[in-house]
């Protein structure tokens, strides 16, 4: 496996993904606090259901791998006052802008592993050390990691040839309650056995 994009095909490779080609600022959105939310919600505060997500949205890869997919790119963050419930994440709907391309997001064996009730202001999410450098270290996303266990997977299932040259860019609606987020990428389809990241972000749902 691949450290920073984790390929679900591929097995006995641990090395760290090179971080180079990040060379803009993270996108962050602008009415994320600076302060992480109390354990808590203050007396008489409203039950709000709330999250971010920071991820890897721009990515490099090889055609030849891209059906197998990857994993270990994404952590969410319970940014409103109540336990978020990770086993209620919906994939609520997946495009793109290629017809030839067929994109699959997904939650990685969701229903086979219960999760634990995410506290406002922690973290969740499984990522590789390439991720973790990016996100985690830069400051993108500081808070504490509760739970690996749960995994955002992206893969395009018809991979061939003709993907190479080419760039999609996916959008992904997930939910969890009445809380929900669009996360953007760009995927460039190459020759060559290589992944590599081109930029990370941190949104905020709606």
């Amino acid at each position: 496996m691949l450290a920073l994009v984790v390929w679900s095909g591929a097995t006995g490779c641990d090395d760290a993904m090179p971080s180079q080609g990040v060379d803009a600022a993270p996108k962050i959105d602008a009415s994320i606090p600076g302060d992480a939310p109390a354990d808590t919600p203050p007396d008489g505060s409203t039950a709000l259901t709330k999250f971010d997500v920071g991820y890897i949205d721009e990515f490099t890869v090889a055609w030849s791998s891209s059906g197998s997919g990857f994993l270990g790119f994404a952590a969410l963050v319970n940014t409103g006052t109540v336990l978020l419930n990770l086993n209620k994440i919906s994939i609520v709907e997946v495009t793109d802008d290629d017809l030839a391309i067929d994109s699959v997001f997904a939650v990685e064996n969701l229903s086979e592993l219960p999760l634990a009730p995410l506290a406002p202001g922690l973290a969740a999410g499984l990522l590789g050390a390439g991720a973790t450098a990016l996100l985690v270290e830069s400051g993108l996303v500081p808070e504490r990691r509760e739970e690996d266990a749960l995994s955002f997977e992206l893969r395009f299932p018809n991979q061939n040839v003709g993907f190479v040259g080419k760039t999609v860019h996916v959008r992904v609606q997930i939910a969890i309650g009445d809380a929900a987020i669009d996360l953007p990428f760009a995927v460039h389809f190459v020759a060559s056995n290589v992944t590599i990241p081109g930029g990370v972000a941190r949104l905020r749902s709606r």
